[in-house]
């Protein structure tokens, strides 16, 4: 096999012997190295002799409880599958604050955990080529700086340091995988005026959606079966810091209304709770989706990426310099709020950012008086329904406005 795939030694720490060999017979004939410790001792032996990427350790030891098990002995380039027999979101919570990768409460098939090992393989064969940038995408986020002088390199650091001036914006960083968005959302906080705050990083893809709640907002003793201990959230462990929400379109549309009132009003209730807690800290979030298929997909609110966009755009508003003084800026804030495309900011101020909205390409800054403002909302409005052939529906929600709306404008138009 060539070792670009081979896969990597695996540990499975489990005390029943009979359920171990079965667990590594399967594993083996999916063309993993198996290596079994029936107890905690046994473990710490054989991790002393090699690296085991990928663990698959039982809640309930012999010598040792999994969980602090893994506490101590586990290291960052390690993915842990925790197994335990009993089956509780406050024991899946505690797992993933524990350190483990993933959950797998017995009884399973052993289908299923052939597909949580391959996750795991997965995640660690991205975390080692990641790792081998790491120490320099560290050292640039911590200084600020890029590498390269290109417009877009130079554009993107221009943008980072603004940001990073106004600690309370938040800001929705798109990218495909790989193109460093954690990275960029590092920077800002560096830049920021908490530097040394904490910057709290969950990856929401890599959450279940069973925990998302308690992991984010953290929960109180007996919120629910098996919480025998209150445990904080990432919104109490990132105050006067940042929580950088990675992939934010894989967390439960659901779970994101309970987002967007934490965003609005920064206030927020751990599971459980019945006292109102504060957010002090700002929020990054990121996405490897196209926001409009992201949207129109039912993966992202609409109402929580303006919420995450438009005061980027506030701060965007601050930073230019206005070169066309009032009458520039009102221009451009009036076709923005007529037409609810608050992300026309940021193409206005930064031409080559991103497009978010199909009606985007329809506008431009005026060369010319704009005319009186409802002349200029029919020639807009005109010119969505030209973009979209006539579909009434579409431009509406291009426009932002209902459909009975945007029916109204038209008949008294027509007059």
């Amino acid at each position: 096999m060539n070792d670009a795939n081979r896969k990597p030694p695996l540990l499975i720490i489990e005390d029943n012997e009979l359920f171990a060999e079965a667990l590594s017979e399967y594993l083996q004939s999916n063309g993993y190295t198996v290596y079994v410790a029936t107890t905690g001792a046994m473990a710490e032996k054989l991790l002393k002799g090699q690296h085991y990427p990928i663990w698959i350790v039982d809640q309930s030891l012999p010598d040792a409880s999994g969980l602090d098990f893994i506490r101590h002995t586990t290291r960052e380039d390690s993915v842990v599958i925790v197994m335990s027999a009993y089956a509780s979101v406050a024991y899946a919570v505690e797992a993933i604050q524990a350190g483990a990768f993933d959950y797998l409460p017995k009884p399973f098939e052993l289908e299923e955990l052939g597909i949580k090992v391959e996750k795991a393989y997965k995640h660690y064969k991205l975390s080692q080529i990641a790792s081998v940038a790491g120490h320099v995408l560290e050292k640039i986020a911590r200084n600020n700086s890029f590498i390269g002088d290109s417009p877009a390199a130079l554009k993107t650091k221009k943008e980072i340091e603004t940001l990073g001036r106004f600690g309370e914006v938040n800001v929705l960083i798109q990218g495909e995988t790989g193109v460093g968005k954690e990275v960029v959302a590092r920077a800002i906080h560096n830049a920021g005026p908490h530097p040394d705050g904490p910057f709290i990083a969950i990856n929401c893809a890599a959450v279940s959606p069973g925990t998302m709640d308690s992991v984010l907002f953290g929960h109180r003793k007996g919120a629910f079966t098996g919480a025998i201990e209150d445990r904080r959230g990432a919104f109490s462990l990132a105050a006067e810091g940042t929580l950088f929400l990675d992939e934010l379109t894989e967390m439960p549309i659901e779970l994101q209304a309970k987002l967007l009132r934490a965003v609005e009003t920064r206030t927020y209730f751990s599971l459980g709770g019945e006292r109102e807690l504060t957010f002090t800290g700002r929020i990054l979030a990121s996405t490897n989706r196209e926001v409009r298929e992201a949207i129109a997909e039912k993966k992202l609110r609409q109402d929580l990426h303006y919420r995450l966009s438009s005061a980027q755009e506030l701060t965007l508003l601050r930073a230019y310099n206005w070169p066309g003084n009032v009458r520039e800026l009102k221009n451009l804030t009036t076709r923005s709020v007529m037409l609810g495309d608050y992300p026309l900011l940021s193409k206005y101020l930064f031409p080559s950012a991103p497009q978010l909205n199909e009606a985007e390409a329809l506008l431009r800054p005026p060369t010319t008086p704009p005319g009186p403002l409802e002349e200029v909302v029919q020639r807009h409005v005109e010119g969505v329904l030209r973009h979209t052939g006539g579909n009434k529906a579409k431009a509406a929600r291009i426009l932002g406005i209902s459909l009975s709306t945007l029916q109204r404008k038209l008949k008294r138009w027509q007059r």
